[in-house]
C-alpha cells in the first residue's frame, strides 16, 4: 500500500489493524484524562491495556497473570477490531458467542515397517491414516448437532522414510474450533477414541494430544447493550449491525472476560468508494481513518455509561 502509515519494512505487514487499535486506545485515553482533570471529573478508575502477542502465544493470559486486572480490580473490559466488510462509520455486535475456542490437534499413528513386496509383513501406518482421517469427519457430521458449529481441520500429514517401505509412522496436525467447554471436551474424547481404536483396528497404536490454545469468546449481553445504546445515540440505528452467525476464529480478549464482564465488537474500515475494501490478512488490506473517529468517540461514550452505571450500583 502507498500510504504514508505502511510497513517500514519492504514486503511485510501485519494486516490487522492493530495499529488502528492502539490508536483508538491513545484517543480514548487522552479524552478520558482530559474528562479526569476537567471541573466535572469522572467517579472511577479507568485502565487502558495495550496487549502484545494476540495471535500468537496469547499475551491477554499473560498480561492476566501478571496482575493487569487488579490493583484497581478491573469490573468491564472493552474491546474492539476493524473490519473491512464493514463500511466506516458501521458497528457490528453479537449478544453471546463471538468467537471460538482454539486446541492444535496432535495425532501420531504408528504401525510396523516392511518391505513393499511383503505388505503382510507389516502394519502400514499410511492406510490407518487414510481411515483415520475419514473417520474424524463423522465427528460433525454425526456426532455433532448441525445447530452447533464445531471445526475439525488437518492441516499437514507426513510419514514413511521410503517409496518401497511399509510406513510405520505418520503424525497428523491440524486445529479443533468449539464455541462452548461441554462441546470443546466431547470432540476431544471423540477424536482421541476414533484415533486409538481405528489403529487398533488395523493392528497398530495411535495417540492423540492437544495443545490448549484460546478460550471462546462470550460477551456479556449487558455490556452489549451499552455499547448498541451508545451506537445507535452516535451513528443512527440503520449503522449498527448485528453478527447472525458466531466466527470460528479465535481472540484472546476471552481471557480479560474470564475475570470481568465485557464485550468485544466489530468497527467498519472500508470504503469502497476509495478501493479500500480488502479483507484482513491480506497485501492490500488498509483503513477508511474515520473509523478511528467513531471509534474514540464510541469507547468514550461506552466507558462514561459503565463508570455512570457502577456509580449507581
Amino acid at each position: 500500500n502507498d500510504v504514508p502509515y505502511r510497513s517500514l519494512t519492504p514486503g511485510v505487514m501485519h494486516a490487522c489493524g492493530h495499529d488502528a487499535h492502539a490508536a483508538i486506545v491513545l484517543g480514548t485515553a487522552k479524552i478520558i484524562k482530559e474528562l479526569a482533570d476537567s471541573e466535572d471529573s469522572i467517579n472511577g478508575n479507568v485502565k487502558v491495556f495495550f496487549q502484545p502477542a494476540e495471535e500468537t502465544i496469547g499475551g491477554a493470559e499473560r498480561m492476566i497473570r501478571e496482575g493487569c486486572m487488579e490493583e484497581p480490580k478491573v469490573d468491564y473490559v472493552l474491546g474492539l477490531h476493524v473490519q473491512p466488510y464493514l463500511n466506516a462509520g458501521k458497528v457490528e455486535l453479537k449478544y453471546g458467542k463471538l468467537n471460538a475456542s482454539t486446541d492444535s490437534i496432535n495425532i501420531v499413528l504408528k504401525g510396523k515397517a516392511a518391505h513393499a513386496a511383503y505388505p503382510d509383513k507389516g502394519i502400514d501406518a499410511i492406510v490407518i491414516a487414510g481411515h483415520v482421517i475419514t473417520a474424524l469427519q463423522s465427528i460433525v457430521s454425526r456426532n455433532t448437532s448441525p445447530l452447533n458449529p464445531v471445526a475439525i481441520s488437518l492441516g499437514r500429514i507426513s510419514g514413511g522414510v521410503k517409496d518401497n517401505i511399509i510406513a510405520d509412522e505418520v503424525k497428523i496436525t491440524g486445529t479443533l474450533r468449539t464455541l462452548d467447554d461441554e462441546t470443546r471436551q466431547y470432540t476431544k474424547d471423540r477424536i482421541s477414541s476414533i484415533v486409538k481404536n481405528t489403529a487398533r483396528a488395523f493392528g497398530g497404536e495411535g495417540l492423540t494430544t492437544f495443545c490448549e490454545g484460546y478460550k471462546a469468546l462470550i460477551n456479556n449481553n449487558e455490556v452489549v447493550d451499552i455499547i448498541k445504546e451508545n451506537a445507535i445515540k452516535l451513528l443512527g440505528k440503520e449503522n449498527v449491525e448485528f453478527k447472525e452467525f458466531p466466527s470460528l476464529g479465535a481472540e484472546d480478549f476471552s481471557y480479560f472476560m474470564d475475570v470481568a464482564k465485557g464485550a468485544f465488537f466489530h468497527l467498519g474500515c472500508g470504503n469502497p468508494a476509495k478501493g479500500i475494501t480488502s479483507p484482513i490478512h491480506t497485501e492490500h488490506f488498509d483503513i477508511d481513518e474515520e473509523c478511528l473517529k467513531v471509534g474514540v468517540r464510541l469507547q468514550v461514550e461506552n466507558v462514561m455509561t459503565l463508570l455512570k452505571r457502577h456509580e449507581n450500583m
